[in-house]
């Protein structure tokens, strides 16, 4: 994103010979974690449900907690994208 805005800036400022620099583009960082919070969220997930099935207990305990975590994150998310 910041390189694509810093060639988009470099060429509308060509004439003038300006050049932009990024001081700080930390968007691969952000990314990566991201990724890493998502892959985490479904380990947890999955470790959360199948420790659940593994006590005896009934499925349907089971089947409410893969539901309910993903919906509580998912609202929450939403939630933030609305402030």
């Amino acid at each position: 994103m910041a390189s694509r805005q810093n060639y988009q800036l470099g060429e509308s400022f060509k004439k003038e010979n300006l050049k932009f620099n990024i001081a700080n583009d930390s968007t691969d960082f952000t990314r990566d974690a991201v990724d890493a919070m998502m892959h985490d969220i479904s380990f947890g997930n999955h470790l959360g449900s199948h420790g659940d099935v593994g006590v005896p207990a009934w499925f349907r305990n089971s089947l409410i907690v893969m539901v309910a975590i993903p919906a509580s994150l998912v609202s929450t998310f939403i939630a933030l994208a609305c402030i």
